[in-house]
């Protein structure tokens, strides 16, 4: 299957919350209802993935005394209004990180919409950093298990590292319900692996 959406951000808010809590989810395909933008990529064997079916972390801020599902439950409300410019603090801080990431990914592909979105990719390891508006994401498919699964979320998480520094945002893994800092890396590869196989196992590759 390969999809197409008209979100210049594929991975806004794409499915439930915490669908890798447990195998067998189904997970929910976003909204049509922005510009064309590009073909999602695909994994070395050919097939395709929506990339809601992915390792996400978020980036919120979370006042004193506000829990993380009352947070999560804004972003969301938050999600179905019209989108707004990206903050300039955002903006500044898209310009500390970038470099960074071209450091620690290699070569990358950049897309930019006006000041309502920025994009990077890096087509090896499918991992992708999305700013839209005020929402900050890094995800990456579920294309990997084992070591491979080890050595992609572990970029994934360093990679989480300078945004949530430079942004001053708290990075948030969903998949865990808990702060990426307190996020056990064996159990992230767990889910990774555990959904990769899943997912081959359903519809081959």
């Amino acid at each position: 299957m390969r999809y197409w959406h008209d979100d210049p951000c594929p991975n806004r808010l794409a499915r439930e919350r915490s669908p890798a809590v447990g195998v067998g989810f189904e997970p929910t395909v976003p909204s049509l209802q922005r510009r064309p933008s590009r073909p999602l990529p695909t994994t070395r064997t050919g097939w395709f993935y929506d990339l809601a079916v992915s390792y996400d972390i978020y980036f919120l801020s979370r006042r004193e005394g506000q829990s993380w599902d009352e947070v999560l439950e804004a972003m969301e409300d938050a999600a179905a209004e019209d989108s707004e410019p990206i903050p300039d603090e955002l903006l500044e801080a898209w310009q500390r990180i970038e470099p960074q990431a071209r450091t620690l990914l290699g070569d990358v592909d950049i897309t930019e919409y006006e000041q309502e979105s920025r994009d990077l990719s890096h087509s090896g390891t499918g991992i992708n950093l999305s700013v839209f508006g005020d929402e900050v994401s890094v995800t990456v498919p579920y294309w990997h298990v084992g070591d491979g699964a080890a050595t992609v979320l572990g970029t994934l998480f360093a990679l989480s590292a300078i945004v949530e520094k430079e942004t001053g945002l708290t990075a948030y893994d969903p998949q865990v319900e808990m702060p990426l800092a307190d996020t056990p890396p064996q159990q992230a590869m767990g889910i990774m692996s555990r959904i990769t196989t899943d997912l081959r196992n359903r519809y081959g590759g």
